[in-house]
């Protein structure tokens, strides 16, 4: 029998004192999240055409079904491309093939079965199976692709697999690496030219999904570089699926809104409420029944995204203006929810209460407040990736990594460089970083975002966040 990991145990243990209290906690309309979101038309021109970038098999309905339902009977042309197959979901696969040490094969059948499960479900909204794309790519590895794995293959720790196993994906065969993984998506992005892109929100807590929101994001920032006008028209909505045991209650609620969470109440992101029709709201809910598999493990929870809205987010890119001699005078850059036990479980929960930047001299300041005081084993890796049109492939990637008592460790890719003056100080819970531009080879647009490290665990992560020199 496979030895079950701390993080599973925690999770099992959670989930058994769920069962044994009935849910109380998690359906009683008393804990319902407070938050607010406005009712008010969704911030876009052009309707057409339109792009749902989904993690796995059933986001691109649990996230957005009914709004692209509804626009493809108006007549837009709905595209839906989908990271991964599902094939590294250990409680499904065991409630599946009935047994508690799935093999290799157990997941790879897994994620042709949720494949088929997407099909199924896209059809019954009116969708036709060529305008549902699967890229295949490791499910539970996105973070890994884009965080570590630019170049190097993953090997994905369920399917065995470093490159996609299956025969009817964009690419069969493709290596498990990030730059591939970025590639197919913004090929995707270049060639349908979306007028409105759904993509996951960057503080959704699965590692899938932040992670496949920051390729989206570098993706629409190298076809910015490259002068693609129709980017600056697009309309990004970003959708979130995980963030604890949100939405509450669980069950079906048709006659319910969906509220986002009331810990994302003033952190960045302006929310809209897409009113959906009574018939669609029900489409929908039929549509996510047609996921099997995951309805075995969590009807409840799957079937309370079928409500009378849909709930997207705008997370408008910010201007790192110059330094004016004191940081009360700059506004916070990232500012994300303090997070959940389900982010602290995900290695998503944020340690991070704000990130301010400026300019100074030919130097990047970045000031990082925390939630607590560090310990001497916490590592803040910073990664940033910089667009430009002078870089080759319009982008480079970055990573400096600095620690209470440790020298900077500045990393070129995914090698080790020579530190190019970087100078890290910190001061109780405040963590000052500087670094020299010219480290960006004159790029002016970033994409930037800090993961925490305790040792080999993750402790904590901010959002990826596109700012821009001014």
């Amino acid at each position: 029998m496979r030895r079950m990991t701390r993080r599973e145990l925690l999770t099992a243990g959670l989930g058994g004192f769920l069962l044994a209290t009935g849910g109380f906690f998690l359906t009683d309309p008393v804990f319902t999240p407070s938050g607010t979101a406005s009712s008010g038309r969704l911030p876009v021109g052009k309707t057409s055409p339109i792009l749902i970038l989904a993690p796995h098999p059933d986001d691109e309905v649990l996230g957005s079904g009914g709004f692209w339902h509804e626009m493809l009977a108006a007549g837009s042309d709905v595209h839906v491309l989908v990271a991964t197959s599902g094939d590294g979901f250990p409680a499904d696969a065991d409630r599946v093939y009935f047994t508690t040490d799935p093999t290799p094969e157990d997941y790879l059948r897994l994620g042709r079965m949720r494949m088929a499960e997407s099909r199924a479900a896209v059809r019954s909204l009116g969708l036709q199976d060529s305008r549902i794309r699967f890229l295949g790519f490791p499910d539970s590895g996105t973070d890994h692709l884009f965080l570590y794995n630019w170049r190097t293959a993953y090997r994905s720790r369920f399917t065995q697999r470093d490159r996609d196993p299956y025969e009817d994906t964009v690419q069969p065969g493709v290596a498990y690496t990030g730059e591939d993984e970025f590639e197919a998506v913004y090929e995707a992005i270049r060639t349908i030219r979306p007028a409105i892109l759904v993509l996951p929100h960057p503080n959704d807590v699965h590692p899938d999904h932040w992670a496949m929101a920051a390729f989206a994001d570098a993706a629409l920032e190298r076809l910015r570089q490259e002068g693609h006008a129709f980017v600056t028209g697009m309309a990004c909505l970003r959708y979130l699926v995980h963030w604890g045991d949100w939405p509450l209650p669980f069950g079906f609620h048709p006659d319910r809104a969906l509220l986002p969470p009331w810990e994302f109440a003033h952190v960045g992101t302006t929310w809209y409420r897409q009113v959906l029709t009574s018939a669609t709201v029900t489409a929908k809910a039929d549509a996510i029944r047609l996921y099997h598999s995951q309805m075995e493990v969590m009807s409840d929870r799957l079937i309370a995204f079928a409500r009378r809205n849909e709930l997207f987010g705008l997370f408008p890119a910010r201007l790192v203006a110059a330094w004016e001699g004191s940081w009360s005078r700059v506004t916070n850059d990232i500012e994300d929810p303090e997070g959940t036990l389900f982010a602290d479980l995900l290695g998503a929960r944020s340690l991070v209460q704000d990130v301010r930047m400026a300019q100074d001299g030919g130097r990047l300041l970045v000031r990082i407040a925390l939630r607590q005081e560090p310990g001497r084993d916490l590592v803040l890796r910073n990664f940033l990736m910089a667009f430009g049109q002078g870089l080759p492939q319009h982008y480079l990637r970055r990573r400096i990594d600095i620690g209470p008592g440790m020298r900077p460790v500045f990393w070129d890719g995914e090698q080790p460089g020579l530190d190019p003056g970087i100078r890290a100080r910190f001061a109780g819970r405040i963590v000052e970083l500087s670094l020299p531009l010219g480290v960006l080879h004159g790029a002016r647009d970033l994409l930037y975002g800090i993961v925490l490290q305790r040792g080999a665990r993750r402790a904590g992560k901010t959002s990826f966040r596109v700012v821009r020199l001014v």
